[in-house]
């Protein structure tokens, strides 16, 4: 009996938490005048062609409820598409389907999973979060992406069953974060499709790999149509250039402080953003031009008008520099120390090939440092050595893969500061820190 009684408690505490995350509803048909006429529209994606337009969008309350019951088979209201620009010109020849939480969600997913070293007390309970997620969106496709400065296309191509998260093997990651390369990398995963396409990324919003600064990834995003979706845990200062490429792209962005609220915003995507909306599709001829959507109730013959504009806001130009992996050494080393260097500076090298070519005034100075343990004249020959043999690597690597363009590499430049740029004291449990190679963007 004990059993039983702990049973249901445990299925109604389930069922008030799914309760809180699930969006509130009232049906169209239960809404006052004034409500009706407050009603809102928050598009999430839309995509136009010639002769057709695919939209995915939330009819919502002015308090935020969802409003359901609506479709072009309503016998209380008409639905229409309208051009802004001609007032006479209308399209009653489209469909709007209302796609509920356990429906088969036709969408196209990007999960983008940060394994960065910041993130390793998080990564057992980022497994399981993101396991749910993924079964939680039946009818979906996935890509998926894991990274640290790393990028690792876990699932290049879309597929309904993605490989689980449970099953990645942590232990080889934890290194940099190229955070925006990642982000990156989940949208061109989602290349093969044009329509319903989301990046959801989980990660501490830290950045200090890639080699691109958010304005191009927010570019890239509007210009794929994908808007992107952040979950950001703890507390880092560089957090707020995610929340603004969620914003810019027209996803939203949940911050973490305990790992137990964790699946609480896992759900607020799953169910929240992408759990209840309409799918608009049409086939006007020259649909391009039908940029609103107008609900009319023919009982009481009041109407809104709900604009379908797919204008994004211009990014702001972030200030913050572009920023590449740093290499670290052993002491008195002059070979980087980490096992999977090989692979880290290939990761490096294209970056910098792509920053060298989309600046052709800017140089790359590949920056040596030494720990101040040593005797000072020691300490510059090993600052120089070791971001000599970096960059020789790195020209060595770009001369090969991109011969065509082996001028940039005359922008690769070599500094070296001995011990004179120590970033933790020398007495400090982190001093192998200041053995180290930055690479740093010089603008004349």
């Amino acid at each position: 009996m004990y059993s039983i009684r702990l049973l249901i408690i445990l299925l109604l505490a389930s069922c008030t938490a799914f309760a809180q995350t699930s969006l509130k509803s009232v049906h169209i048909d239960s809404l006052s005048r004034k409500e009706f006429l407050g009603i809102k529209e928050r598009p999430l994606t839309l995509t136009r062609y010639k002769d057709s337009t695919v939209l995915l969008l939330k009819i919502l309350t002015k308090d935020g409820r969802f409003v359901e019951g609506l479709s072009t088979s309503g016998l209380g209201h008409q639905v229409l598409l309208k051009s802004s620009t001609n007032v006479d010109s209308t399209c009653s020849d489209l469909k709007l389907i209302e796609v509920k939480e356990n429906d088969k969600r036709p969408l196209n997913i990007a999960v983008v999973l940060d394994y960065s070293g910041s993130m390793s007390w998080a990564y057992k309970e980022m497994q399981k979060q993101a396991e749910a997620f993924i079964k939680s969106i039946p009818g979906a496709k996935f890509t998926r992406i894991n990274f640290d400065d790393v990028i690792d296309p876990v699932d290049s191509k879309l597929v309904p069953r993605p490989s689980s998260p449970l099953y990645d093997r942590y232990y080889k990651y934890g290194g940099a974060t190229a955070l925006n390369s990642a982000i990156r990398e989940g949208i061109k995963s989602l290349s093969a499709v044009k329509e319903n396409k989301f990046v959801v990324v989980f990660t501490d919003g830290m950045e200090n790999a890639s080699g691109i600064g958010p304005n191009a990834v927010i570019n890239y995003a509007q210009s794929n149509n994908t808007p992107v979706y952040g979950i950001s845990f703890g507390v880092n200062p560089d957090m707020q250039r995610l929340r603004e490429i969620c914003r810019f792209t027209k996803g939203n962005f949940y911050p973490v402080y305990e790992l137990d609220s964790l699946s609480n915003e896992f759900e607020k995507i799953s169910l929240g953003d992408l759990g209840r909306y309409y799918k608009v599709s049409s086939t006007c001829a020259d649909s391009l031009k039908f940029d609103q959507l107008s609900i009319k109730v023919l009982n009481s013959g009041d109407s809104i008008t709900l604009s379908l504009k797919n204008a994004y806001k211009e990014a702001p130009v972030f200030e913050d520099p572009v920023v590449f992996n740093t290499f670290k050494f052993a002491a008195s080393g002059q070979q980087p120390k980490d096992k999977s260097f090989s692979k880290r500076l290939k990761n490096t090298a294209d970056n910098l090939m792509v920053y060298l070519k989309a600046n052709p005034t800017h140089e790359i100075y590949i920056v040596g440092h030494a720990s101040p343990d040593g005797e000072e004249d020691q300490n510059w020959s090993l600052s120089r050595k070791r971001a000599e043999n970096v960059r020789n690597a790195i020209v060595e690597y770009l001369d090969k893969e991109y011969p065509k363009d082996i001028k940039v590499l005359n922008r690769i430049q070599v500094r070296f500061k001995g011990h004179t740029e120590p970033i933790f004291d020398v007495k400090s449990k982190y001093n192998l820190e200041n053995r180290r190679v930055n690479i740093e963007v010089y603008v004349p």
